[in-house]
């Protein structure tokens, strides 16, 4: 329908005649909303000479409306993520007021990240000010009478009202709606504990947002993809994207026009790209691990399912009464859902003889995050094991520990390193009661493990990233290249995981796995062979490997002396 013919109809709506007719059409279904929309409705631009514009949907905004008068009427979740200036905040709140016109005793609410921006007589971008103008430029005869107070708006006719409140831990919990309108939900500080209260007060919870990162609950839900998802990107506009052409960019195809050239010229901030215009969730935050570090490592190739994945079995000996214990007869065990995932070579499930460092990562086994132990060789800096658990206690991951580093000893005994903070100083003690002989010290004289702040875990990760950039650790974890990218840099100047952002009392949180590969350099630096040549490999029938076997077997034998 162009735009003459829909002008005309809506002169006609004015018309007192067409009262009956129009409200039989406009209360019937999604089409009916659709009709009422843009033959009834009108909307605030003051960016324009006439601020007052009819309400014309192009085809992507008539889909939303559809979209959400099917969530609201048949009962389900739905998420919007979107480009800015895309008029789906409008959208939203028409279809709010479309079944409080309609609908007896519909009881709606509609939730913004501060009171402020709500309701306000004298803001026109809250939501209250935008449904009270939607009411207030209807056509006469469908006008109800109606009362508006603070955060308020009831139909004297129908009884239904529209609710507000600021985000709190609390929202709607006790209540109970036909829908929910969360706005701009990526940019709530409490979104997970909105999720929660929200849950039993509706069966339409309506999420609708720009991206800010992947911190936060709206990127939780849209990458879970367990609810229906909804995308207004720039490039669905009828002006913005006149003349647009698909490109490759940073390896990912991307859209551009004439439009986004010129919007790109204006918004010299990356970040504000990628939120206001990309729909971009990793680049509108701060990431600490770039792009241009992240996807060769994720198109490099070197990411793969493990080797071999199993469990570490050991026995624990007393060789003299009333000594300490010692770990013996280490084995791997392979199992299909093993926690110790191997990236390399094993011969009768035994690692090849090189030289090995570890380092944990250590939580206190209470499921609530995870204890890692990583695994690198010296030779060619790469990480060739993990060990990963949510419920071993501190002490058993020591022991775990000093049995992977006892399975691999090889010419000499592994380096093992840990964050010393926290569960950490339980870990060390029990490597220091086992005699574990190879253990990380920072400083002369110093307790063994690593003792982290704020400054030093930065640092450490700055290593990281450094590393990763430049080739000299090679990775084979996709979980742990997909942790890196969640880490971004905080307001308060810390750096974590992105989804750890909004939790206020956590006050250093860090990431399990990147943490204990990030560690690894710090043995790395520590053991004298990090620069030495890679050695030519040796033929299995040659003189030096019957050498090598040779020696494997007397220092088995010498091990089993302690069994």
């Amino acid at each position: 329908m162009r735009r003459l013919p829909k002008l005309r109809h809506r002169a006609r709506m004015l018309e007192q005649k067409y009262a009956e007719s129009g409200r039989r059409i406009f209360s019937s279904g999604r089409w009916g909303l659709l009709c009422w929309v843009n033959l009834t409705l009108w909307t605030y631009d003051p960016r324009q000479r006439q601020t007052n514009l009819p309400f014309f949907t192009f085809p992507v905004q008539s889909r939303v409306l559809m979209s959400l008068h099917d969530a609201m009427t048949e009962g389900y979740d739905i998420l919007i993520e979107k480009s800015r200036d895309m008029g789906a905040t409008w959208l939203n709140i028409a279809a709010l007021v479309w079944f409080w016109l309609f609908y007896d005793r519909a009881a709606l609410l509609m939730v913004s990240r501060k009171e402020g921006y709500v309701d306000s007589s004298q803001n026109p971008d809250t939501l209250f000010w935008k449904a009270q103008y939607l009411v207030d430029t209807m056509p006469k005869w469908l006008r109800p009478d109606y009362v508006h107070t603070i955060m308020h708006l009831q139909n004297c006719h129908t009884l239904s009202v529209i609710n507000g409140e600021s985000t709190n831990d609390n929202v709607s919990r006790g209540g109970r709606r036909r829908a929910i309108l969360l706005d701009e939900f990526a940019a709530c500080d409490r979104g997970r504990q909105i999720l929660a209260s929200t849950t039993d007060a509706t069966d339409c919870r309506i999420f609708n947002s720009t991206p800010r990162g992947m911190g936060n609950a709206f990127a939780d839900i849209r990458h879970a993809r367990k609810i229906k998802i909804i995308r207004m990107h720039w490039s669905q506009h009828p002006i913005k994207g006149l003349g647009k052409t698909l490109i490759v960019r940073e390896g990912k195809p991307q859209w551009t026009s004439p439009w986004y050239r010129a919007q790109c010229q204006r918004r010299t901030d990356r970040l504000e790209i990628a939120q206001e215009l990309n729909i971009d969730y990793i680049n509108s935050s701060s990431p600490f691990f770039e792009q241009s570090i992240i996807m060769p490592l994720l198109t490099g190739g070197r990411l793969r399912d493990p080797d071999f994945r199993g469990d570490i079995a050991y026995d624990m000996a007393r060789p003299i009464p009333g000594a300490s214990p010692r770990i013996t007869n280490a084995r791997f065990r392979p199992r299909d859902k093993g926690r110790f995932e191997v990236w390399m070579h094993l011969a009768d499930n035994m690692p090849p003889a090189d030289h090995y460092v570890l380092f944990a990562d250590i939580s206190h086994g209470a499921g609530m995050s995870n204890s890692v132990i990583t695994v690198a060789t010296v030779r060619n800096c790469e990480v060739v094991a993990t060990y990963v658990s949510p419920h071993a206690a501190p002490h058993e991951m020591a022991r775990i520990a000093a049995a992977i580093a006892t399975w691999l000893r090889g010419k000499t005994w592994p380096m093992i390193g840990w964050e010393f903070n926290g569960a950490g100083a339980i870990f060390g003690k029990e490597l220091k009661r086992l005699n574990y002989p190879n253990l990380y010290i920072e400083g002369k004289d110093a307790v063994p493990g690593w003792h982290s702040t704020r400054h030093s875990k930065q640092v450490l990760l700055g290593d990281l990233r450094r590393a990763l950039a430049r080739g000299e650790l090679i990775l084979h974890d996709r979980p742990t290249v997909m942790e890196a990218q969640d880490y971004q840099w905080y307001k308060n100047g810390g750096v974590g995981p992105s989804h750890l952002a909004e939790e206020p009392e956590a006050k250093a949180p860090h990431g399990d796995r990147v943490i204990a590969t990030a560690g690894l350099l710090l043995c790395l630096e520590k053991t004298p062979l990090i620069n030495m040549p890679r050695l030519p490999e040796i033929a299995d029938d040659s003189y030096a490997a019957r050498q090598i076997a040779d020696r494997e077997s007397r220092k088995h034998k010498s091990d089993a002396l302690w069994n």
